[in-house]
């Protein structure tokens, strides 16, 4: 169903592994911290697949990028993300 991305201090996590990993669960959505979003989006990118991205904010005054899915927004149950949106098939 999905990949948690999170900062780790290690060598192994870089794009082309990112990627690899997302490829081979065959990820529908990657959930990650916003201020991760350059990696977690280059790592989508290299993936060639249509992943939605869903970011954490590491603070309520967290920007987040305009591609991506709010946390708070998709678990509650007014947001615009209701999950019977959200594609998993």
């Amino acid at each position: 169903l999905g990949y948690f991305f999170y900062r780790i201090p290690s060598s192994f996590y870089n794009l082309d592994e990112i990627s690899r990993q997302l490829i081979d669960s065959n990820a529908k959505m990657v959930f990650g911290l916003a201020v991760m979003s350059p990696i977690l989006e280059k790592s989508v990118e290299l993936t060639g697949k249509a992943i939605k991205i869903v970011y954490v904010k590491e603070s309520p005054s967290s920007s987040l990028p305009a591609s991506g899915i709010d946390f708070n927004e998709l678990v509650e149950t007014k947001g615009k993300w209701p999950c019977t949106a959200i594609p998993f098939n």
